[in-house]
């Protein structure tokens, strides 16, 4: 799973862990349309990977 950190609820309360309204999740969309370049990989909650083509050069070393 690319960019997911597992974290303990109180460590998720802590730093302020919500569900966005629905219309900052459209904000959300429509911001990873902009880098992502297809409509795959934007809805807010999904957690599909992406694919070698759209991850920048420096994750790349994280990811492999």
């Amino acid at each position: 799973m690319l960019n997911f950190v597992a974290a303990c609820p109180r460590c998720n309360g802590a730093k302020g862990a919500r569900i966005p309204t629905p219309w900052a999740q459209r904000r959300l969309e429509t911001r990873r349309l902009s880098y992502v370049g297809s409509g795959d990989a934007v809805r807010v909650g999904e957690r599909g990977q992406l694919s070698p083509d759209t991850i920048p050069t420096a994750a790349r070393s994280f990811v492999d």
